[in-house]
Order: structure tokens, then C-alpha cells, then sequence
């Protein structure tokens, strides 16, 4: 009789630790990850934040939970945390699941378009500027590189298309004595007519006079790249690089524009001159004479 009570509770005992195991293993949710996902995200654990996330997602398995708006969420989520760890490549799998989750969600079109931009991948990162765009046309700095993306795509028509599509602002008469405030001016007057070129001239121009090279650059190109290689357009980057102690970079703007036949003796000359400072004097007298006989042509 013992012998049979001992079985009995062994078997009483057993059983409830498999209902219990069983009972923990249904508290499991991937909206309960997601929420404990959620707090190390808000409190900066990153890594910790995508290890939840990442759990979340493992668990997420019917259909029907996929058409939950969280369901998008944690997709987003997971790849910003891998965003803010420096783990873009790895980011954009999550980024492009919660898309295709659900199709309204601007700073993943944004962020995908600069991502592939930035790869040289133009096609896939104008689809993503393009996109965003549609859904926030009032964001010029976004129509700004959205262009520049087109244009380096060989769409440089479409790309000015763009910027002319945006209504111009009142232009200010900039004139300020504080840096500052006279940046600011020159800035809102650039992205108050996008599609023109003095604009660019004058805050290229400011950042010139106050020693701001990378500032300097980045519009001379985005200047160049817009409105292609005619001289006028094409000479402020070549400055620029130039002024950045970077000759070899104003050298070869200067060989595209010969290349492209859009050359001027001045062109000539002046890369004459550039070789001559980096020491390929052989080449530069080359450039040198071309110049002169372009010169005696036009005579």
C-alpha cells in the first residue's frame, strides 16, 4: 500500500511540474519580448534591446500576428537597434521586412535611400528618396539629396525636375555681421530656390571666406553634380578641393572637363599650373601648350 501511495505522489508530483513548465512556456509572447525589447531600447541597452527583439521575432509565427501594426514595429525596432550600434549593413533586412509590414513609414524611406546612395547603388536609393518624397514633399533637404542621388544616376533632367517642382521662397538680402546669422540667411535662400545656381555660388562663397572646407566642398559638388560640367559649374569644386589642399582631386575635375570637350585655354592652363605644384612637370607642359595653341585657334 505504501509502495502505491509513493507512486501516486510521484506521479502528482511529476505532472504538476510538466503543467507548470507548460503553463510558463504559454506566458511566452513576441508581444512580451517586444516589451522588454522596448525598455532596453528607451533605456540605451542597445545590444541587450536586439537580443529581445531578435527572441520576438522567433516567436512571431501566424499570420494573423504579422498584420498586428506591432508586428512592423519590431521589425523597425530591431534594425534601429542595430542602427545605433553601427550595424547599418545589418540593419536594412529588419528596415525592409517592417516596410514591407507596412508601407507608411517615412524615416525607413529616408534612411534606406541615403544608405544605398551612399553605396553607389543609386537606382535603389532613388526608389527610397523617391518614396519618401511623395509622402513628404514639403522636406527640401530630403528633395536636396533625393536630386543629387538622381543626378548621379545619369537622371540629372529628372533630378532638376525635383527641385524646379518646389515653389520658391522670397530671397533675403543676406548682410549680417554675425557669422551665424549670416550662414542661416545664405542657407534658407539655397533651400528657398533649389534649382538655381547663385545660391549655392553665394553659401560656397561663405564658406570659403571662413575657412569651412568640407562645408565648402560638399556644395561646390552638389552644385556640380546638379547642374553638370560646364565650366562656371564645375570651377567652384575645383577651387574648393584646391583651397582643401586636395590638387589631385581639382586635377581630375579638371581632366573630366577636357574628356567631356567642355574645356576653356583656362582650363588648360590652370591644370598646367596644378601639375607643375605636384610635381608631374612633364604633363603639365603638355597641358601648357595645348593651352597656347587653343589660344592662337582663337586668334
Amino acid at each position: 500500500m505504501a509502495y502505491f501511495k509513493k507512486i501516486i505522489v510521484a506521479y502528482v508530483v511529476l505532472w504538476g511540474g510538466i503543467a507548470g513548465a507548460q503553463e510558463r512556456i504559454s506566458d511566452y509572447s513576441w508581444e512580451g519580448f517586444l516589451a522588454q525589447g522596448e525598455e532596453h531600447y528607451q533605456a540605451q541597452r542597445y545590444e541587450n534591446a536586439f537580443y529581445y527583439f531578435e527572441k520576438a521575432i522567433r516567436w512571431l509565427r501566424s499570420a494573423e500576428d504579422l498584420k498586428k501594426p506591432q508586428a512592423a514595429r519590431l521589425f523597425f525596432l530591431a534594425g534601429e537597434a542595430l542602427r545605433q550600434q553601427g550595424r547599418e549593413f545589418d540593419a536594412v533586412p529588419f528596415y525592409e521586412r517592417s516596410l514591407y509590414l507596412n508601407r507608411e513609414q517615412s524615416p525607413i524611406y529616408l534612411f534606406l535611400g541615403g544608405y544605398y546612395a551612399t553605396r553607389r547603388q543609386y537606382a535603389k536609393g532613388s526608389y527610397y528618396y523617391r518614396e519618401y518624397h511623395k509622402r513628404n514633399p514639403e522636406d527640401r533637404r530630403a528633395a536636396l539629396a533625393f536630386a543629387l542621388c538622381l543626378a548621379d544616376e545619369g537622371k540629372r533632367n529628372e533630378a532638376l525636375g525635383v527641385l524646379q517642382k518646389l515653389p520658391v521662397r522670397t530671397q533675403r538680402v543676406c548682410n549680417y555681421e554675425d557669422r551665424l546669422q549670416q550662414r542661416e540667411c545664405l542657407e534658407a535662400n539655397l533651400f528657398g530656390n533649389l534649382a538655381a545656381p547663385e545660391p549655392y555660388l553665394a553659401v560656397i562663397r561663405y564658406h570659403e571666406l571662413n575657412g569651412n572646407f568640407k562645408e565648402q566642398i560638399e556644395i561646390a559638388n552638389a552644385l556640380r553634380r546638379l547642374l553638370g560640367t560646364e565650366p562656371r559649374y564645375v570651377y567652384p569644386a575645383v577651387f574648393s578641393y584646391y583651397r582643401a589642399n586636395q590638387p589631385k582631386k581639382s586635377i581630375e575635375l579638371l581632366e573630366g572637363m577636357i574628356e567631356a570637350g567642355l574645356a576653356q585655354p583656362e582650363t588648360y592652363r590652370l591644370l598646367a599650373d596644378m601639375l607643375l605644384e605636384i610635381g608631374d612637370r612633364e604633363k603639365a607642359e603638355k597641358y601648357r601648350r595645348w593651352a597656347n595653341q587653343l589660344l592662337g585657334e582663337q586668334r
